[in-house]
């Protein structure tokens, strides 16, 4: 029995052998000297990294950035008395008919001098109205503060990201293809 094995094992050794002639390793030397020729790259050298050393925070008669007091001070009553008042003012008055729909929904169509004063054309729908300067548009208590050829500029009062109202100026664009 262990001689069928070796006498196997032989033979599968010359087989192998068999196949490893001169006309086979040709291509692999060939490949081997062009592989010898190419050039190399260099490698490259990257510095060291810097390293870190804490620093403690020694400002302790600064304000820290994460304090409750410095929340307070960016959020003071006199602004906010400021805004609450800006508020008050247009909540005081009696509301105007074109406050009832958003200012987006308007075109502004056009002017017409009337008596030497601008008076804005702007459009609802298929309904025509006329603006003129103190007049209020929008649901954002807008008040129209300049009547152009080309524009109509709105003064709006809206609330900011910190919950104070602030006004904000708009401008309405002529609409060619208002028909």
């Amino acid at each position: 029995m262990m001689r069928i094995a070796s006498i196997a094992s032989l033979l599968a050794l010359s087989l192998c052998f068999s196949g490893c002639s001169k006309e086979s390793t040709d291509d692999l030397n060939l490949w081997l000297i062009a592989q010898k020729k190419a050039p190399v790259a260099k490698p490259v050298i990257t510095p060291d990294p810097v390293k870190f050393i804490p620093v403690a925070y020694e400002l302790g008669h600064l304000v820290d950035p994460f304090s409750v007091r410095k929340l307070v001070n960016v959020l003071k009553p006199d602004k906010q008395t400021n805004s609450n008042q800006l508020l008050n003012n247009e909540l005081e008055r009696r509301k105007e008919p074109l406050e009832q729909y958003p200012r987006e929904s308007f075109l502004f169509s056009g002017s017409i001098n009337r008596s030497g004063k601008p008076i804005g054309l702007v459009k609802l729908g298929k309904q025509l109205y006329y603006v003129k300067v103190g007049d209020y548009i929008g649901q954002n208590f807008g008040r129209v503060v300049k009547i152009s050829e080309s524009e109509l500029s709105i003064r709006e009062i809206v609330q900011s990201g910190s919950g104070d109202w602030e006004e904000r100026m708009t401008i309405m664009q002529l609409q060619e293809n208002s028909q």
